[in-house]
């Protein structure tokens, strides 16, 4: 949930809405015995599970908040965001990074990533919805409302111009883009 849903820069610290997250709608859809979770700052721990592990799902993006508060001049994951994905990917494992709520510098990620479900800001329901696209319950359709940018160098930019001096911008996803699975 974004900013202005609960309080005006995202959840007001100490306060837990009722959510379903990522990891609840997972567990629900196939059940919570056939879900590991690793403690990622434990290499041990990574090891075992992965050997156990068929896909893996990386939940990656940024807090809630609204207008320039939090804002992020660079438009870039946090470094241990990175490692995190990095490591997953490492693994050999096919994996899964859910993204939410921006358009953030993904390039690299997006190339790599043999599912790259984008959330944006999916509420109160997130966990089910996500779910619910990953295991096939519902074929995901949509077009993007903006330009994805490739490189920060380009933001801000309107269907694939750049803003600062009218020059053609690189997206890595073009205004109007979209998947499904349906065809």
């Amino acid at each position: 949930m974004g900013g202005w849903t609960i309080g005006w820069q995202g959840l007001p610290a100490g306060s837990r809405p009722p959510a379903v997250t990522i990891l609840q709608g997972v567990r629900e859809a196939v059940g919570a015995r056939n879900v590991l979770t690793a403690n990622w700052g434990n290499p041990a721990d990574v090891r075992a599970k992965v050997k156990m592990a068929r896909v893996i799902v990386v939940a990656i993006g940024e807090n809630a908040y609204a207008e320039g508060y939090g804002d992020n001049p660079r438009g870039a994951l946090t470094p241990d965001q990175w490692r995190l994905v990095k490591a997953a990917e490492a693994t050999g494992r096919p994996v899964c990074s859910c993204s939410w709520p921006d358009p953030l510098m993904i390039t690299g990620l997006v190339k790599k990533a043999d599912a790259f479900p984008m959330a944006y800001l999916p509420g109160t329901e997130a966990g089910h919805g996500v779910a619910d696209v990953l295991f096939g319950r519902v074929s995901p359709r949509g077009k993007l409302p903006v330009s994805w940018p490739a490189s920060i160098k380009d933001v801000p930019m309107v269907k694939g111009t750049r803003l600062s001096d009218g020059k053609r911008a690189k997206s890595l996803f073009a205004y109007g883009a979209g998947l499904s699975y349906s065809k």
